[in-house]
């Protein structure tokens, strides 16, 4: 009885971002870390600019918050790496 539960709680959380509008705002202040692949600083934001063209979503990036987010549905945050 669990997988199902387990199912539908992913299919109910993954599917309702196909179609949604997607905004990152990067507020990290250029903040980079080395690429575990390639040594090579990336921004902090990359990670999720990866996962979301992998699965094809569509996004906006930006280091501006813009005056009206009513557009977007989804808002990820980059806020830097501290560790």
């Amino acid at each position: 009885m669990k997988v199902p539960a387990i199912l539908v709680l992913l299919l109910w959380s993954v599917f309702p971002l196909y179609g949604q509008n997607i905004y990152i705002y990067d507020r990290d202040l250029g903040d980079t870390y080395p690429d575990p692949v390639t040594s090579q600083p990336v921004g902090c934001e990359e990670a999720i600019r990866i996962a979301l063209d992998q699965n094809g979503f569509s996004y906006d990036i930006a280091t501006t918050l813009p005056a009206d987010l009513n557009p977007y549905d989804l808002l990820f945050i980059v806020m830097g790496s501290y560790c």
